[in-house]
């Protein structure tokens, strides 16, 4: 499914989002199947997300005090693949947190993902963040964490990453350069 702001901003506020039928996805499907899929300029405020949340080309996209709790064990809370995303006082819980991971080919361009006083709690799939392929066009992504606590999340794939801090986040497809930034961070 696909919602769309085409002009202004979709506000979801003091709701809960709940999406199940992602959660029997397969890796047979192609690899958006299962997304809850958003673009454009979309703010959730103090919204519980049981769901898995895609942030598509073009969209920014601001969560505040939000629980995202990812339900299928091979499907993230949120994947951003937008222009930017902006996280303040938000949990993570379930299989996997955050993916930040751009697709040049279909326009999905990352420039600015900012957390700030984030959580990830208790992942039993993958770190809280899992990193793809970025920095795809030449242009810096910028991952800025301050405050953030990692606690009882998964290590990092050293088979399957290039690199990564237990619990914290790893590198899974090769990236290019680009600006990762976490201050008073607790993993």
């Amino acid at each position: 499914a696909l919602c769309a702001a085409y002009d202004g901003t979709l506000v979801f506020k003091n709701m809960t989002l709940e999406d199940y039928t992602g959660s029997d996805w397969g890796l047979t499907g192609g690899w958006r199947q299962g997304y809850f899929e958003l673009s454009g300029k979309v703010r959730f405020e103090n919204c519980n997300i049981k769901a898995s949340l895609f942030l598509c080309a073009g969209s920014e996209t601001e969560f505040k005090n939000c629980e995202c709790t990812s339900l299928a064990e091979n499907m993230y809370s949120v994947w951003a693949a937008g222009k930017t995303v902006k996280m303040d006082g938000c949990t993570f819980k379930g299989f996997r947190g955050l993916k930040i991971h751009e697709q040049p080919e279909y326009d999905l361009l990352i420039e600015r993902v900012d957390l700030t006083d984030c959580e990830f709690l208790n992942l039993t799939k993958k770190p809280g963040i899992a990193i793809g392929n970025i920095e795809l066009d030449d242009e810096p992504t910028e991952i800025y964490l301050d405050g953030c606590l990692f606690e009882n999340c998964q290590p990092w794939d050293k088979d399957g990453s290039y690199e990564g801090i237990d619990g914290f986040y790893e590198a899974d497809t090769a990236s290019g350069d680009f600006v990762f930034v976490w201050t008073d961070t607790t993993v």
